[in-house]
């Protein structure tokens, strides 16, 4: 990606460059991101608490839940919107 806005620089360019909306432009996305960073590794862990229970609770192996259980779960988001546009003949 950096390599994509470095040589094609003209292609992400808008048709005002104005400086300091570019930098407040950076600094909201960049502040955003580390946002976003720290609620996916709160969630992560909060996931992996419940999961470590649930598995002591059912006798799984740590191998069985690293292979099925969460990759399953880490997946039920695009399974759902794929059963979902499936639902509604939506196929692009």
């Amino acid at each position: 990606m950096l390599f994509s806005l470095k040589t094609h620089r003209e292609l992400f360019a808008s048709a005002k460059s104005g400086e300091p909306a570019k930098r407040r432009a950076i600094g909201l996305a960049l502040v955003t991101l580390a946002g976003v960073t720290v609620l996916v590794a709160l969630v992560s862990e909060i996931f992996v608490e419940s999961v470590q229970k649930a598995a002591e609770a059912f006798g799984m192996t740590p191998a069985f839940v690293g292979f099925i259980i969460v990759a399953l779960v880490g997946g039920a988001a695009e399974m759902a919107s794929a059963f979902s546009g499936a639902r509604k003949n939506a196929w692009t």
